[in-house]
């Protein structure tokens, strides 16, 4: 799963696609995040070793691992492409629409798709990506 990550977000800097973003379960999310998304490596293992994530006096308790999100930029033969990893819900299938929100928001904000001018017509996709997946070779609304 990592070698299909480390294309797409290649081919997307070919591609001068801005901005990926990226939902998926726990089924290697902590090594996507650890070795490809410059995710610590220190504080995964704080939290995995029961630390706590806020100061002592805060009473809270932090999310499970699986949960972690990150979002960083990525320089494939010096073109910069920003990635996102959002949030894991518990629910796997929860994240899919905000997901795709989270995309359409960012072809908002770069004149993508039907967001572009007239004059600088682009299809979507051109310059934000969404790339959701699914464990256990599943897909979404498989009875």
């Amino acid at each position: 799963m990592m070698a299909f990550f480390d294309l797409a977000f290649k081919h997307s800097a070919q591609l001068n696609i801005d901005n990926v973003v990226v939902c998926m379960p726990h089924r290697g999310r902590n090594n996507l995040l650890v070795c490809l998304l410059n995710y610590p490596a220190a504080t995964m293992f704080r939290k995995i070793k029961g630390k706590r994530e806020f100061p002592n006096d805060v009473k809270s308790t932090g999310d499970v691992l699986s949960h972690l999100y990150t979002t960083t930029d990525l320089i494939y033969d010096g073109k910069n492409v920003h990635v996102s990893l959002i949030p894991n819900p518990s629910h796997l299938e929860a994240n899919n629409p905000v997901a795709v929100g989270k995309t359409r928001a960012c072809q908002l904000s770069l004149k993508d798709g039907h967001y572009a001018n007239a004059e600088n017509a682009s299809r979507h996709g051109d310059k934000a990506l969404c790339i959701q997946v699914h464990g256990d070779a599943s897909f979404a609304g498989q009875v």
